[in-house]
């Protein structure tokens, strides 16, 4: 389960879960469960000039563009392929 702001509008509600794909391939415009710098990370991946970054979607948060290094740990570990939502 993400931190509710890292996905809004996405996951607004506090029990929102994510079901991702591991074996899908990514591509841009994908929203992607990522491992980097040793952290995980739910973001919208773009491909600029061929490199990866990753986006987020809740601009209100500022949340920072990630743009790997070569020299960084990054891998993508699944896309998100649905939205699960508990009310009781």
């Amino acid at each position: 389960r993400p931190p509710r702001s890292t996905l809004f509008p996405y996951t607004t509600l506090f029990r929102s879960m994510l079901i991702f794909d591991r074996d899908a391939q990514p591509r841009g415009g994908d929203i992607v469960l990522a491992l980097y710098d040793g952290n995980i990370t739910v973001k919208r991946l773009r491909i600029v000039d061929g490199r990866p970054e990753l986006h987020p979607e809740n601009a209100a948060a500022r949340y920072k563009v990630i743009c790997p290094k070569s020299t960084e740990q990054f891998e993508i570990e699944g896309v998100l392929r649905g939205l699960c939502r508990r009310y009781s």
